[in-house]
């Protein structure tokens, strides 16, 4: 499965591609929450601010156990430049835009 963004629910899909960056056109965005659903323990996902190359948005499974995470930056959001994923071990990871 390949990343996608879905423009009618404005949600990105991140399963396999670290360095994939969202569209260029929604710069910048704007983040209401991440849904992280790791694939095995200590997985990590992280998406950089890619006009700084600053970490934005890191979540880590745990070490014993892989239960979704969930990270919610509402009501207000998270705005972000240039969101990038640069990190992905594996699973999915569901980003809810504003």
């Amino acid at each position: 499965m390949a990343n996608s963004f879905k423009s009618a629910t404005n949600v990105w899909v991140v399963t396999d591609t670290a360095g994939f960056s969202v569209d260029s056109t929604m710069n910048p965005v704007v983040v209401a929450e991440v849904i992280y659903v790791p694939s095995a323990v200590a997985d990590d996902l992280v998406f950089q601010d890619g006009d700084a190359s600053e970490d934005a948005i890191v979540l880590k499974a745990g070490a014993s156990d892989a239960s979704p995470i969930h990270k919610s930056f509402r009501p207000q959001g998270k705005r972000i430049n240039n969101l990038t994923c640069t990190t992905i071990d594996g699973g999915t990871a569901y980003v809810y835009f504003l």
